[in-house]
């Protein structure tokens, strides 16, 4: 017969395992470091995961293409400011110009920059629709603080 476990233990489980494992939350940090910066002596530390990509159908062009409309929000409450960065776009085109200074592809790869790599400041919310037959998938796969 199988032990059935109380979600409390199964949740201390959990975190006892999440606050001894070691691992990099965020990715361009390379190796077994997290991204880190140090400024005045403090340490500050940026994930992936603190930067928010949110997308939906937000309508047609005047073709009937369907409209996408993404907002990137940085909630990186522990580490500030970030900037440099990249997110995985696939083949990213579209049928309406995206301001390539907010959103761009470089080159042939599946990597898109965002502010041209400038700075994407704590609470600061980037905006940009495109056109495009599918939604594109965007995650975040770089950046530093």
């Amino acid at each position: 017969m199988a032990k059935s476990y109380s979600l409390d233990v199964i949740v201390s489980i959990l975190l006892f395992y999440h606050s001894t494992t070691s691992y990099s939350k965020g990715i361009g940090g390379g190796g077994d470091k997290d991204p880190e910066t140090e400024t005045d002596g403090v340490i500050r530390r940026c994930w992936a995961s603190d930067i928010r990509i949110y997308q939906w159908q937000s309508g047609y062009t005047a073709l009937n293409i369907p409209q996408y409309t993404v907002q990137i929000v940085n909630e990186a409450w522990g580490g500030g400011d970030v900037f440099d960065v990249h997110i995985s776009c696939g083949e990213f085109a579209s049928f309406s110009l995206v301001n390539p200074m907010v959103f761009h592809r470089i080159g042939f790869t599946h990597d898109c920059l965002l502010l041209n790599g400038g700075i994407l400041h704590l609470g600061e919310v980037i905006t940009f629709q495109y056109a495009n037959i599918l939604p594109y998938t965007f995650n975040v796969v770089r950046l530093r603080c």
